[in-house]
């Protein structure tokens, strides 16, 4: 996870709800395409060690907030939980 997040593909992430209870997190990722993130999840040693896995990969058009781009556009990114 700190290697993904380092390297700028992860933009966000945490557990849902209770830091302590919860069992789902949701990641924010900067990737072009879900099949970019399904690659790139696969590769990583939390999903490996079976620490992580992905149930659903969805775009996520930023329309408010700090994930807009410098210019003003959209940013289109899919998240992976």
């Amino acid at each position: 996870m700190d290697a993904l997040e380092s390297e700028g593909v992860i933009a966000a992430g945490g557990p849902l709800g209770d830091e302590d209870k919860a069992k789902r997190v949701m990641h924010v990722i900067r990737a072009p395409d879900p099949k970019t993130v399904e690659a790139r999840m696969a590769d990583d040693p939390w999903t490996r060690m079976h620490l992580l896995t992905t149930v659903s990969i969805e775009p996520w058009t930023v329309l408010l907030g700090g994930f807009r781009s410098a210019a003003g556009d959209a940013d289109r990114t899919f998240d992976g939980r």
